[in-house]
């Protein structure tokens, strides 16, 4: 699977992934997976996921006709119903994680927590905002403190 992108795009490529100069753009070999999925109301979907970055890159859902037309019948270039690309900053690059412990005061509310991770994460890294799971909110030595995964594409 090879994904087109423009030369400004390639610092902080790992070395390990091939990387092809062609037109002055950079294609790049990427460790792709794809789900094709069908919906109980007759609709195909075809997610793309880079592996590494673990950054669902593309989503695009197919009415039926579109998918046989597209798969069996062999039409290139058929239009789908809806396509959604994001991420693409990230595909390509190694997803890092780790757990994370700030303190967040007499904060209650999980806005203003979500606010202070927003705010008290390393640079670079982002945090997970859910905060609902059993132990991510607690008191050590008097103190209330958050836990939450903070991840960082390298």
């Amino acid at each position: 699977m090879w994904r087109s992108i423009t030369t400004d795009d390639v610092a902080g490529i790992p070395t390990k992934q091939r990387v092809k100069m062609h037109n002055k753009e950079t294609e790049i070999e990427i460790d792709a997976q794809i789900s094709i999925i069908s919906t109980y109301d007759n609709k195909i979907i075809i997610e793309v996921r880079d592996a590494s970055s673990s950054i669902k890159f593309l989503e695009m859902e197919l009415t039926n006709e579109q998918f046989v037309n597209a798969a069996l019948n062999r039409h290139a270039r058929t239009p789908v119903a809806r396509a959604v690309v994001n991420g693409l900053d990230r595909v390509g690059k190694i997803m890092r994680w780790q757990n994370f412990e700030f303190e967040i005061g007499e904060s209650t509310s999980v806005e203003d927590i979500r606010n202070i991770a927003l705010i008290s994460v390393p640079e670079g890294w982002e945090p997970d905002l859910c905060f609902s799971e059993y132990g991510s909110i607690y008191m050590r030595g008097g103190v209330k403190y958050a836990r939450t995964i903070i991840r960082k594409w390298v």
